[in-house]
């Protein structure tokens, strides 16, 4: 092989060398991204794909864990305790929204949510005791509004809870 043709073929395949060995490198460790390490957004949405995708298992670790990186984000709170509910683990559920009550930068929202979680789970009195709080902040609040209609409809207190259906029908007509 002439020295001319050799320099052509060391030439390229030292460069492939460099790439190969600068690809095969450990990751710095200081990198975020290279480190393993997601910011609680990424995981919410991993968390909704899985969660629309039916991986239950995932999409509970991922709530939990962006739960857990962002405790006053009052809309993952929700998402994380209403996963939990339907996987049945409204103890859990129970234990995040309330945990997430002094913290939230929505405590209405929390409140709200707890207040619909005591409903769903027999505890009609403490539900509209909650319920009574978002109301009293934010009284054309359509959700607090049923969901205490509802509890009340349990209690056998129809004709307050029809009063408060109205209230809501009043406030958000196509609703």
């Amino acid at each position: 092989m002439s020295r001319r043709n050799y320099r052509f073929v060391w030439l390229p395949t030292a460069a492939i060398c460099a790439l190969a060995a600068a690809c095969s490198s450990p990751p710095d460790p200081s990198s975020k991204q290279l480190s393993g390490r997601m910011s609680a957004d990424a995981r919410a949405r991993i968390a909704a794909a899985a969660e629309a995708s039916g991986d239950e298992d995932l999409a509970l670790s991922m709530y939990a864990a962006a739960s857990a990186e962002e405790p006053t984000n009052s809309q993952l709170q929700l998402h994380y305790a209403d996963i939990l509910v339907r996987s049945g683990k409204i103890g859990p559920a129970r234990d995040v929204l309330t945990k997430g009550l002094a913290s939230a930068s929505d405590p209405m929202q929390i409140r709200r949510g707890l207040g619909a979680l005591d409903v769903l789970s027999g505890r009609n009195e403490q539900g509209i005791a909650e319920l009574d709080k978002v109301l009293t902040v934010h009284p054309a609040d359509v959700r607090a509004l049923v969901d205490k209609a509802v509890a009340l409809d349990l209690l056998g207190k129809h004709t307050e809870a029809q009063q408060l259906y109205s209230q809501a029908r009043a406030v958000a007509p196509d609703d």
